[in-house]
């Protein structure tokens, strides 16, 4: 059995690959997030009646309270909370009639 000189690949140049890879990776994770939180701003509002809303989509259950606009954005998923005050029957008959919602 014959020993083959074989050099190994030079130590710095494993690094810097693998540098480059890292960063390739992380500039895609990065770009995967943005594309996802710009899908999801673009979504419409969940229109919700009281001020402290939860919610529980494909991540841990958590419990937000609106801000001082009446908005809420789940920090997990960017789904978008809206509050509104809720309105009797009588209410909601006259802004259809109206043409609103």
């Amino acid at each position: 059995m014959t020993k083959k000189n074989v050099k190994p690949a030079p130590f710095k140049y494993f690094h810097e690959v693998l540098k480059e890879e890292q960063e390739l990776l992380k500039l895609s994770y990065e770009e995967s997030v943005r594309q996802r939180n710009e899908r999801k701003m673009k979504e419409p509002y969940t229109i919700i009646h009281t001020k402290e809303f939860s919610c529980e989509d494909d991540h841990p259950l958590v419990y937000y309270v609106v801000d001082e606009k009446g908005e809420g954005v789940c920090e997990y998923c960017y789904k978008r909370f809206k509050y509104e005050e809720k309105k009797d029957n009588q209410e909601f008959v006259n802004d259809v009639l109206r043409g609103g919602q």
